[in-house]
């Protein structure tokens, strides 16, 4: 059996219509600015605790090698 092949057809902006109204129906302005609110505050926070953990972890091993704990950004100039 031999089968014809048909050429494809092109899209049409009627075809897109419908996708278009889709996409704008499910998604809001505000729920974009939404997720980027969320994103960018989750972003804060994970930085904040960084710098937090970096800075415990120094003030652990500095107590453990010199024997005093200090709590400092280890920035001051020593001597």
């Amino acid at each position: 059996m031999i089968f014809a092949a048909s050429a494809p057809s092109v899209p049409t902006p009627s075809d897109w219509s419908s996708v278009i109204s889709g996409v704008t129906g499910a998604f809001s302005s505000s729920n974009i600015v939404g997720v980027l609110a969320s994103v960018v505050g989750a972003g804060v926070v994970f930085v904040f605790l960084w710098w937090g953990i970096r800075l415990a972890f120094r003030s652990i091993m500095g107590a453990v090698k010199n024997g005093t704990l200090s709590i400092s950004s280890g920035r001051r100039k020593r001597r």
